[in-house]
């Protein structure tokens, strides 16, 4: 992500509940993360608020990607699919212009798991992350193994 968990977070679950949940979210949310991990949230929201993960998710969120690539030492690489319903080209640029020895690749057809697939939801996609026996997007381990030995020279 090339932009905080919270934000990246509400634009994904602002595609999938109606306004009004979302609404309802952004209160509890506030409150899960400052304070109360007893709050009353909608059901179908469950995940999102188990105690268990509070102090993991509030750790993610005080993270600033770009801030943390930008005093990288060495060269590195951001791959992002283009139809990634999780993280967006956005955040893949977010991050690669952090620092000038970031490389970008941009990988059409591909998605959140690096494997092809088309669809604009994660339902759409949810095969491609819950079968094992798809392969990886041809271009992933090219791009990946080219740029590793471009940068071991």
């Amino acid at each position: 992500m090339g932009r905080s968990f919270t934000v990246v977070l509400r634009e994904q679950l602002s595609r999938q509940i109606p306004p009004p949940m979302l609404a309802q979210f952004d209160t509890v949310w506030a409150t899960y993360m400052a304070t109360d991990d007893s709050v009353r949230y909608p059901p179908v929201l469950a995940s999102l608020f188990l105690p268990v993960n509070r102090r993991f998710v509030q750790s993610w969120h005080a993270l600033d990607p770009v801030r943390l690539l930008a005093a990288l030492t060495h060269p590195a690489i951001v791959v992002q699919g283009e139809t990634d319903v999780q993280v967006t080209p956005v955040d893949a640029r977010a991050l690669a212009s952090a620092h000038p020895d970031i490389a970008l690749a941009l990988l059409p057809g591909v998605n959140h798991v690096l494997k092809e697939a088309s669809g604009a939801t994660a339902k759409d996609q949810l095969i491609s992350y819950t079968d094992p026996s798809i392969p990886l997007a041809p271009a992933v381990v090219p791009t990946i193994a080219n740029w590793i030995l471009d940068h071991s020279r």
